[in-house]
């Protein structure tokens, strides 16, 4: 992994946490405006919010992973990249019924 994938990262996780702050904002909010609005914000805001995360999660699977050891009586990584996949899964389908749920 090179400094500029590290750096990335790292910046990837801080919007990560700005993306969270701004879908709880929304929800928070979402009382004060239209229906329709907020539903575009909360969908808007979770698409972004999951590039971000695809992003982090390949650089995460393709440099960090194969760092952690195997062993024998535990394959370490494939527990971790059936994980990251389950996980994308699900989230895009969470997205998929938001947006469901609006139209």
């Amino acid at each position: 992994m090179c400094s500029d994938q590290l750096e990335s990262l790292g910046a990837l996780a801080k919007k990560v946490r700005q993306d969270l702050g701004s879908f709880l904002s929304v929800l928070t909010n979402a009382h004060t405006v239209e229906e329709a609005f907020t539903y575009n914000m909360l969908i808007n805001t979770a698409e972004t919010l999951f590039e971000h995360l695809n992003s982090a999660l390949f650089l995460i699977t393709l440099y960090v992973v194969p760092l952690v050891p195997d062993t024998i009586d535990s394959p370490v990584q494939n527990y971790f990249k059936t994980w990251f996949i389950t996980w994308y899964n699900q989230f895009r389908l969470a997205i998929h019924q938001l947006e469901d749920a609006s139209g």
